[in-house]
């Protein structure tokens, strides 16, 4: 039986995670119980009266330029390991996609297994790029110009003029950034910021792991912001490790060090004719639009 929505199954997703999800801690997890789950928007599979399956969905808003439309975002998604491979996730999906198709005029998801998605009208726009970098590479910068993040600090006005380089993305409002925010640092993770001439350039939000500084996100107004944070990130570490889009050309910045691709953003159109008319560009398909953009586009913070 699939339900519409986790009303009441907190407990049963917390569990459900814990059991499913190998890559993040109990920390981890209570933190995105506390900030991310939406049971309004989750679907689940029950079997033998236990949520062995689950998929979390959100809207969020996407934009082509200056106009702005409504996007259903897939999130989080976990099966239980004993009920694997019996396409319970795949209903999930299809219930998902049916409402999404219902409401919205496009569905995107970031993911490690686009084949699941691209057998349901996905299509890869753009795909992730994981460096790992030695410390001593990250001579260049001046950690002097590094500060540790606190709540008084705003920074929305560099997640907007980052995202102002890209176009045909998902934006958070101010609220779902500092929600974002508060989800990482309960995650126990550690967030910097950039400043130069006492205005902020740039932010990073990383996680000390025992060889090497995880780097989740980051954003940042110019070259110099990040060579700030990784010479000041590079003092505390042996390395670092960080995915970006493929947009993003930090071979420029770390010569001869050559990335691995991480994960592929895919986006499915709901209805073509709408997008099309929304947009004013003839198109059938989602890569036929991210085709036409003059911009790059970023999507690094819906997962």
């Amino acid at each position: 039986m699939i339900l519409h929505n986790a009303i009441g199954l907190e407990s049963d997703i917390q569990s459900l995670l814990e059991k499913s999800i190998l890559h993040m801690d109990s920390i981890q997890i209570r933190a995105w119980m506390k900030y991310e789950f939406d049971p309004s928007s989750m679907f689940c599979m029950i079997v033998d009266n236990r949520v062995v399956s689950c998929l979390q969905t959100k809207r969020k808003v996407f934009y082509n330029g200056n106009n702005k439309c409504m996007a259903t975002v897939f999130t989080m998604a976990a099966t239980l390991p004993d009920y694997r491979q019996r396409k319970y996730f795949s209903s999930l999906l299809e219930a998902a996609l049916n409402k999404s198709s219902a409401n919205d005029l496009l569905t995107i998801v970031y993911t490690t297994f686009p084949k699941l998605f691209e057998s349901r009208s996905f299509y890869p726009i753009s795909k992730t790029l994981k460096y790992c970098i030695p410390a001593y590479k990250c001579e260049k910068g001046n950690d002097k110009n590094v500060f540790t993040y606190h709540e008084e600090m705003d920074l929305f006005p560099v997640y907007e003029a980052f995202l102002s380089n890209f176009n045909g993305c998902i934006h958070y409002t101010k609220k779902e950034l500092d929600t974002f925010l508060n989800y990482q640092i309960a995650s126990n993770k550690k967030i910097i910021v950039t400043k130069h001439d006492n205005e902020i350039t740039g932010f990073l939000i990383y996680k000390n792991l025992k060889d090497f500084i995880r780097i989740d996100y980051m954003m940042y107004l110019d070259s110099a912001s990040v060579y700030d944070a990784f010479h000041y990130l590079s003092l505390r570490t042996s390395a670092l490790s960080f995915v970006v889009s493929e947009y993003e050309r930090f071979e420029k910045l770390f010569l001869l060090d050559y990335p691995r691709q991480e994960g592929t953003i895919l986006v499915r159109l709901n209805h073509y004719k709408l997008f099309s008319q929304w947009t004013n560009m003839d198109i059938t398909n989602a890569k036929q639009y991210f085709e036409q953009l003059n911009q790059a586009t970023w999507m690094h913070m819906i997962d």
